[in-house]
């Protein structure tokens, strides 16, 4: 399942950063700038969104339950 969705987000990641990439056939500098603007996009999806804040929140409790003991 891990492998999957891997993929999944690869391939997902991939169609965004085309779709920037299309901004070549316009003018250069607005694939740069439509480049950074999915970069932002993605990294807002990927450390900004609840569903995120919340697998952090677990790891972080977990992680806390396997500190050794005083």
């Amino acid at each position: 399942m891990t492998r999957a969705l891997t993929s999944f987000n690869g391939g997902l990641r991939a169609y965004y950063f085309a779709l920037a990439a299309i901004g070549w056939f316009v003018h250069p500098a607005l694939s740069i700038l439509a480049t950074t603007v999915m970069l932002a996009v993605l990294m807002l999806r990927q450390h900004g969104s609840r569903a995120a804040r919340s697998i952090k929140q677990l790891a972080d409790t977990l992680e806390g339950d396997k500190a050794p003991p005083r």
